[in-house]
């Protein structure tokens, strides 16, 4: 379980540093502007911006996963931690 926790902990770090954060926003920023100029007419274009985009999306979904796998991870442990001093004091 501190593993899970340890690696949410460290996507967040991850995730909330200022230079990635500008990197996703930079990264999709540039493929809008891009799919906004691409032709109509150029579908194979389109479709790779479209993928691009997607890949982008689901890269950053790995470390949100990981980060809410961290928190159940955290929460359950702080259950099972509640319920060991809970037993503790009935003693």
């Amino acid at each position: 379980m501190n593993k899970e926790i340890n690696r949410g902990n460290d996507a967040q770090r991850i995730m909330e540093e200022p230079l990635v954060k500008e990197a996703f926003d930079r990264i999709e920023s540039g493929l809008i502007e891009s799919m906004k100029l691409c032709p109509m007419s150029d579908r194979d274009t389109q479709h790779e911006l479209i993928l691009t985009m997607q890949l982008a999306h689901k890269f950053k979904g790995i470390f949100l996963e990981i980060m809410q796998t961290g928190r159940l991870a955290q929460m359950q442990d702080d259950t099972l931690q509640n319920r060991l001093v809970r037993r503790l004091k009935g003693i």
